[in-house]
């Protein structure tokens, strides 16, 4: 993927990876039916990428920010999931439609549209 304007997409169920390592506008990205997505790298412009349990399920998911002030939302997980990012700024974890903050271990958090617990 190649380009400067903001764009927003959303993936399909069958998604293997989405590499935007040539994009320079602000990219956000839907990826909550891509079950067997592997690989995700941003570009240079402030991209957000969206997961929910089912796509972010995958132990073997690499997410690579790129450059810039990038971030994640993960909705609806649950268990135990290790997560493998790199340049990645912002890391949101939300619930349904409550979409509340839940503790996780990561280096910074952030509200999704809601209330902390």
């Amino acid at each position: 993927m190649k380009g400067n304007v903001n764009l927003d997409i959303k993936t399909g169920a069958d998604v293997e990876s989405l590499d935007a390592s040539g994009f320079t506008g602000n990219l956000t990205a839907e990826l909550k039916t891509s079950t067997q997505l592997k690989s995700v790298k941003g570009g240079s412009g402030k991209d957000l990428f969206k997961f929910n349990g089912i796509a972010g399920a995958n132990p073997d998911l690499v997410i690579d920010g790129g450059a810039n002030d990038d971030s994640i939302e993960f909705e609806n997980l649950s268990g135990t999931r290790r997560l493998n990012s790199s340049n990645v700024e912002k890391r949101n974890i939300c619930e349904g439609q409550q979409r509340h903050y839940r503790p996780s271990q990561c280096s910074r958090r952030e509200v999704c549209n809601g209330r902390r617990e």
